[in-house]
């Protein structure tokens, strides 16, 4: 009897403390309804909306620098002034030609209606008419030359100011006083002008097996490394159909627009984008 008690005992403390517990083939939990979606993960750069790049239309030195970088301008503020080294000289060349054309010209056209005059009452030939009609002619075709001239020379005189075509702020000077400046097919972007800074867009890179999935108008969810707490949403505004390579991908851009009224956000920022595509 002893032994077969100490027996028992020893069995049922095995049992508890020692023998390994046979793992459950399932686990239960209530059934409760809940809300499930489909999502695609994507990034993409922020950029703003209305921008634009300014460059100059004639070659020379950058004189004067008039702004600096998040300088409010208006249309028409000078931006830059560049040296071409010939001043106004050239205009006033070109006026004096000019000038000179005009005068020739009237004195042609005064010479013209007394010949034709005189070959009207038949005291002159044909042919000396129709010789004093061509040196007419050929006047008042130099007179048009002469003032393209001048108004080419003015104009390239005028783009020596660069100007802001319109208002806005100065989001990028990428000239300092006495570079170089040319017009040729490497011209670089000298001046940027956001239109409206709290109004900006980013572009989504789609992986070729999403696309299928993207549609306008939907949920866009998405954070930027420097608000890493918070979220921020918008809609899916334009798909476009022009791949690209990334990292050997084909991608396709998603554009959605941002509202930066807060001023939170800045040309460049990474966004980390999430789509609603099914819920």
């Amino acid at each position: 009897v002893f032994i077969s008690i100490l027996s028992s005992l020893g069995w049922l403390g095995f049992q508890k403390f020692f023998a390994k517990k046979p793992k459950p083939l399932f686990t239960t939990k209530p059934i409760c309804r809940k809300n499930i979606q489909q999502t695609i993960n994507t990034q993409g750069t922020i950029h703003i909306k209305d921008q634009m790049k300014i460059g100059s239309l004639v070659s020379g030195t950058a004189d004067e620098i008039k702004v600096k970088e998040n300088d409010k301008v208006k249309k028409g503020d000078t931006l830059a002034i560049i040296e071409t080294g010939r001043a106004d000289t050239e205009v006033d060349e070109a006026k004096g030609f000019m000038m000179k054309k005009k005068a020739e010209f009237n004195y042609q056209k005064e010479h013209y209606q007394r010949q034709q005059k005189l070959f009207d009452s038949g005291q002159i030939s044909q042919e000396t008419f129709e010789r004093k009609t061509k040196e007419f002619l050929q006047s008042k075709a130099d007179l048009f030359i002469s003032k393209a001239t001048y108004n080419k020379k003015y104009i390239d005189l005028k783009n020596t100011h660069i100007k802001a075509p319109t208002d806005g702020t100065v989001t990028a000077v990428n000239l300092t006083e006495g570079e170089r400046v040319s017009v040729d097919l490497k011209a670089v972007t000298l001046f940027e002008i956001a239109k409206d800074i709290t109004k900006m867009e980013a572009f989504l890179d789609i992986d070729e097996s999403d696309i299928g999935f993207i549609q306008k108008n939907q949920t866009v969810e998405f954070t930027v490394d420097s608000y890493p707490n918070r979220k921020f949403k918008s809609i899916i505004k334009e798909l476009g159909y022009s791949p690209k390579n990334k990292n050997g991908v084909k991608c396709y851009p998603a554009k959605i627009d941002i509202d930066n009224s807060d001023l939170l956000f800045r040309p460049g920022m990474t966004i980390n984008a999430k789509i609603i595509v099914a819920k």
